[in-house]
């Protein structure tokens, strides 16, 4: 696997780290990919035991603790930005780009960031 980190600072948005776990799966594989680390509207990045793909487009559902806009699960469109696995663990850390999400998914999100996150 080819592992690709960012080369520079990009980020125009402060992330956001959650007090919460989100756990976040591939909706098209029916697989669970980890947990949210952080996230801004823009993107976001998570750590788990799957490897992804660098410039790979995903779906996810991110599976909220508490239901937003009366759905407990968060759909979204990415598309996958860097991917890292530090030597000698099996922990998979990978960055992403919001590409794609609904209204609903949209005001989803703000009160993910709203309600669950801290600076």
């Amino acid at each position: 696997m080819s592992e690709q980190q960012p080369h520079t600072e990009q980020r125009r948005l402060q992330r956001h780290r959650l007090n919460v776990p989100v756990v976040v799966s591939d909706c098209n594989r029916n697989l669970r990919l980890g947990r949210l680390v952080d996230i801004h509207r823009e993107g976001l990045m998570l750590m788990g035991e799957q490897p992804l793909q660098v410039d790979h487009l995903y779906q996810l559902d991110l599976h909220l603790p508490e239901p937003l806009e009366g759905l407990d699960t968060l759909h979204l469109g990415v598309d996958c930005l860097w991917t890292r696995c530090d030597e000698g663990s099996t922990s998979h850390w990978s960055g992403f780009h919001i590409i794609d999400l609904s209204e609903l998914a949209e005001s989803q999100l703000e009160a993910l960031i709203d309600m669950m996150a801290r600076p």
